[in-house]
């Protein structure tokens, strides 16, 4: 770039330099359409000559409408681009591209300069490039010579938005590109500029809903959302709405389910994601994720955020239950119960049991038991279980009751005092029926 003491492309008469192949592998650095990304050159050599200023210079220094060309001129005008987003979210930082194509098999060589309007801040990511700064003004610049060959050949940067800024406010790149023949004077060279407008938005507010609770094994659990406050939004969006599972609070782990790629029109609205079908009970947590648009950056729900709890409730079965014999002669024998569990959900094949309780003929609240069995295995497979033996020691009516002690999948279950079939008569000898006290 320019130099207005020196003609010479350097800038500086008779520089030298060594130049290792470690500098043909510095980072950062994409070369597309030729056959290698930099010319080293081994031991001492001069060096490529490049713009005037080979170690960069400031858009300050010259005419914005002119740029390079106020000095450099006669060559063939490379076509300068600025790859990126086109919005940011306010506070964050994303990589640029300043692209520079020369078709001229003359101009090799080549220099940079990138400017930035307002107060979001600019960062070398190439090694090749450095920051300057003038007049208070801090651009990117080359630090060294660079050699561009043929085709298109990219240089990185990134851009940092003012965590401060209003959004929906803009910020303006400008970037110049110099093709240089490397022949010793500003002839022969040109450039070429290009600007990119890069808009700072604030995060879109994604607003979640999830279907309730269940019980499970008796139905699904789904996911909406809907996404406020975009700018300009266009087509292309999606959602991915995440499924967390109950031994995952902070939703840090490997989701349960995921409902990818769901579409989000630019006109907005709610969308839902697929149904799962809980596997096991607990809380399960939602999370939706927007994409973003062309227009918008991405945004997303947060874990536990309200609505967005889901909880599968363990299944509750049913205890049909029935003493035998339904009455005795005092002294003539035993009582037991029975008992059937139906209605699990993924039952067990071990740690599931009955346990039964008997209440003598002065509790007909059943408070106290008389005789409570040990706890008896019930199978996976269902079925019927029966208690242990009772001799009662009085007449009266005595009452059972039994309880199925639950698993990871089913809730506990008991059956009613007083229920049906669970009552057992103690009669005196001669069927005299009395209501003695036991216990």
């Amino acid at each position: 770039m320019q130099d207005i003491r020196n003609t010479d492309d350097t800038g500086i008469a008779g520089v030298t330099a060594t130049v290792g192949a470690s500098s043909a592998r510095r980072t950062r650095l994409r070369q597309r359409g030729a056959a290698c990304l930099l010319v080293a050159i081994m031991g001492t050599a001069t060096a490529p000559k490049l713009a005037a200023f080979p170690n960069g210079v400031h858009s300050s220094s010259f005419s914005a409408a002119t740029g390079c060309n106020q000095c450099h001129s006669g060559g063939a005008t490379p076509t300068v681009s600025i790859l990126g987003p086109s919005a940011m979210a306010v506070g964050s930082s994303r990589i640029f591209t300043l692209r520079i194509d020369s078709s001229s098999s003359a101009q090799q060589g080549g220099g940079i300069n990138v400017s930035r309007s307002g107060s979001s801040s600019l960062s070398e990511t190439s090694s090749l490039l450095k920051l300057i700064t003038d007049n208070g003004e801090v651009d990117i610049t080359h630090i060294e010579p660079i050699s561009i060959g043929t085709g298109a050949f990219d240089l990185d940067f990134a851009l940092i938005t003012n965590p401060n800024a209003v959004c929906n406010t803009t910020v303006t790149l400008t970037g110049w590109g110099l093709a240089s023949n490397f022949d010793g004077t500003v002839a022969g060279d040109k450039a070429a500029s290009a600007t990119k407008t890069v808009t700072h938005v604030c995060p879109a507010e994604v607003v979640t809903s999830a279907s309730p609770g269940i019980v499970i094994g008796a139905g699904t659990v789904s996911d909406s959302a809907t996404v406020n406050g975009r700018t300009n939004p266009v087509a292309g969006a999606t959602i991915d709405f995440r499924l967390y599972g109950p031994d995952d609070e902070d939703c840090s782990g490997t989701p349960a389910f995921e409902s990818l790629d769901v579409p989000y029109p630019a006109g907005g609205g709610a969308v839902s994601s697929a149904a799962f079908t809980p596997t096991k009970p607990g809380t399960y947590r939602w999370r939706a994720f927007y994409s973003g648009d062309a227009n918008n950056v991405a945004s997303s729900g947060a874990c536990n955020d309200p609505g967005e709890t889901v909880v599968v409730s363990r299944a509750t079965p049913t205890i049909t239950t029935m003493a035998s014999p339904s009455s005795i002669v005092l002294g003539a024998g035993q009582v037991r119960d029975t008992a059937v569990v139906t209605g699990r959900f993924n039952p067990p094949l071990f740690n599931a049991t009955v346990v039964f309780r008997l209440y003598g003929p002065n509790d007909p609240l059943c408070l106290i038991p008389i005789f409570e069995s040990s706890p008896v295995g019930y199978p996976q497979s269902g079925g019927m279980v029966t208690s242990g033996p009772y001799t009662p020691l009085v007449a009266g009516t005595y009452r059972w009751r039994a309880t199925y002690n639950g698993d990871t999948y089913n809730n506990p279950v008991t059956g009613a005092c007083n229920a049906e079939n669970e009552s057992v008569e103690v009669l005196l000898g001669g069927g005299i029926f009395s209501d003695g006290f036991e216990g």
